[in-house]
């Protein structure tokens, strides 16, 4: 696999941060202006107002005081507008950046690693290094939401393994890939705001119930004409000074007992809203972005049809209905709240309105989310493409069990030091047995195997320069440690795991195994017993094999006519007291004793 070009995208990055700290410093001065307008305008319309009242000149002054608190406002909502697109700038910037350290092999200090996803129990992603440190998940992970990374997190662990379906997402990585602006958009509208970590499942549950109150039309009438009949009343007794203003006290009182009782539900309303307040503005920014774009798949097209309502409306427009009528609950921090309430009941008409919305859009939030979550976790693995333009997407086939690549490397191994390498595994019941001394490269390319297909049902492209596999489940056993707590050993812990693998195959899904140092806890004569055992089990189902070992017992077992077994092996070279590896898989079994010579550079007498 020859190097790949990364001109292309590093000259891209690097025009991105010129260009976006340009903007930023552009904005960054606009910013110091307006705010230096606006206290000039202050000074200057307060001693305006001062001066003009000091000579009884009540109507200038009062126009002059209007005036000035009407600019000063402008200049504070422009102050908060140039601020904003400041803030967006920088965020290209460390976009750009961390993409930067991507192509370098500096991303391991990203700090999503996706901790939070491991699980001990599944059966590849610990072996495989899909989460934490050095991680798969950690190398492309660019979603800002909750629902994104969790959205990432599945096409990692339990893609939709239909073939159409893998290559409609091929088609639309491959679309996003080319739509760097939109991706570097879409991810600096809300980059590390935490307000997006949160689970959207409290408000997408809440938005589709029933309205809580305000069900009969007797209520809504009754709370919409109270406060008419009382502001009325208010006017009157201003009018007519012989009308005691003790006549709004009954219209009054009734506001006042409807407030009470439906207090309960107002607070909970305003409590569910209040929390996710801000997550609805991050979500509106980010669907009214892909509401602009203009895609050409059929996938991401029919995503960006889902951000629509009831008649066609889109998303961003209903959402923002909802942000409006929150913002008005939010009064209830004004201290102005309790008498506004008092004569209007506005909490009540806001209920109205939140009903409404409920009715005519709250079962769609969920699909509207769910849109974002997904475009989300494609343009993550668009990053891949973009950033390794000599990667591909992968074929697929139906016809017989398969994986054969050429030139597959280590896709979380910098170009700078990866070795590729050209394998073929096919038909049901066939091992590879890889040999090789310690250090080799066999537990490599294990999980060059497993990485690439997790990478290809994804619909992400793969290291190699050509790659074609069957759709098959993913078990391995390579990362077995004891666990004192539980009083497990590390050889038992293995056990378990290839008992939990021979359930799988029993399954009769098409499956794909890979096995480290196999029952490296046990004796020669027992690993070797053992491993014949465990493969001659696993060969009676639809599956591949994968096994590797530095037990060159192990690798005799290929002699045993009823096992379709390929021997492979990765050897090294001695030179100036030094041991060398190529790390390229040759065929056959590996007949080296690196172990002896290692011991005696270290000065141990054999």
């Amino acid at each position: 696999m020859k190097k790949p070009d990364l001109s292309a995208p590093l000259f891209e990055y690097e025009k991105n941060i010129s260009r976006y700290k340009s903007e930023a410093a552009m904005l960054g001065r606009k910013t110091d202006t307006i705010s230096r307008l606006r206290l000039l305008i202050s000074v200057i319309g307060t001693l305006s107002v001062v001066l003009l009242l000091e000579h009884n000149y009540l109507l200038p002054g009062f126009i002059t005081a209007i005036f000035t608190m009407a600019v000063f406002v402008f200049f504070v909502f422009r102050h908060e507008d140039v601020r904003q697109k400041e803030i967006f700038c920088r965020n290209l910037i460390k976009i750009n950046s961390d993409s930067i350290l991507r192509i370098n092999g500096s991303w391991h200090s990203f700090s999503k690693t996706g901790d939070l996803f491991k699980d001990e129990n599944h059966p590849f992603s610990g072996d495989l290094d899909i989460f934490g440190q050095g991680s798969l998940y950690q190398l492309i992970n660019t979603p800002n939401t909750l629902i994104g990374l969790q959205r990432l997190k599945d096409f990692l662990l339990s893609p939709d393994k239909d073939i159409q379906s893998i290559i409609k997402r091929q088609t639309s990585v491959d679309e996003l890939s080319k739509k760097l602006d939109f991706r570097q958009k879409l991810q600096a509208i809300c980059l590390d705001d935490g307000n997006l970590l949160k689970d959207p499942s409290e408000i997408v549950n809440w938005a589709e119930q029933d309205g809580v109150v305000l069900k009969l039309f007797f209520q809504k009438l009754l709370i919409r004409t109270l406060p008419v009949i009382t502001l009325l009343l208010i006017v009157i007794s201003f009018m007519f000074p012989g009308v005691s203003c003790t006549i709004i006290l009954p219209s009054l009182i009734i506001q006042l007992v409807l407030l009470l009782v439906w207090r309960r539900d107002i607070d909970m309303v305003f409590r569910i809203t209040s929390r996710h307040r801000e997550s609805i503005k991050q979500y509106l920014a980010l669907i009214k972005h892909i509401e602009r774009e203009s895609f050409s798949s059929e996938y991401l097209e029919n995503l960006q049809l889902q951000l629509t309502g009831k008649n066609g409306k889109p998303a961003s427009r209903l959402i923002s209905e909802l942000d409006s009528i929150i913002d008005y609950m939010n009064m209830r921090f004004s201290f102005l709240h309790f008498v506004t309430n008092a004569l209007t009941l506005w909490d009540l008409h806001c209920l109205i309105s939140i009903d409404k919305w409920k009715i005519k859009s709250g079962t769609y939030l969920r699909s509207w989310f769910k849109s974002v979550a997904e475009i989300e976790a494609l343009s993550s693995l668009a990053v891949l493409m973009y950033d390794n333009p000599d990667w591909v997407f992968p074929s697929f086939t139906e016809n017989r069990l398969v994986f054969s690549a050429e030139q597959a490397g280590h896709p979380l191994i910098h170009d700078d030091i990866r070795v590729c390498n050209d394998f073929t595994i096919e038909n049901a019941g066939s091992f590879a047995v890889i040999t090789g001394s310690n250090m080799s490269g066999k537990s490599t390319m294990l999980r060059t195997v497993g990485l690439n297909l997790v990478l290809a049902y994804s619909g992400a492209p793969v290291c190699a320069q050509k790659m074609c596999c069957s759709v098959m489940d993913i078990c391995s056993s390579m990362r077995i440690t004891d666990n004192l707590e539980k009083k497990v050993s590390t050889f038992y812990a293995e056990l378990v795991k290839i008992k939990m693998i021979i359930e799988s195959a029993r399954m009769n899904r098409p499956l794909i195994v890979l096995l480290d140092e196999i029952l490296k806890g046990t004796n020669n004569r027992d690993r070797r017993i053992g491993v014949e055992s465990v493969i001659k089990n696993l060969s009676r189902y639809p599956l591949l094999g994968i096994v590797s070992t530095h037990d060159l017992e192990v690798a005799g077992i290929s002699g045993d006519e009823q096992l379709k077994i390929s021997n492979y092996h990765f050897r090294e070279d001695y030179r100036d007291n030094r041991i060398f590896f190529d790390y390229n898989i040759h065929n056959g079994s590996y007949n080296g004793s690196d172990a002896i010579y290692l011991m005696r550079m270290i000065g141990i007498d054999i």
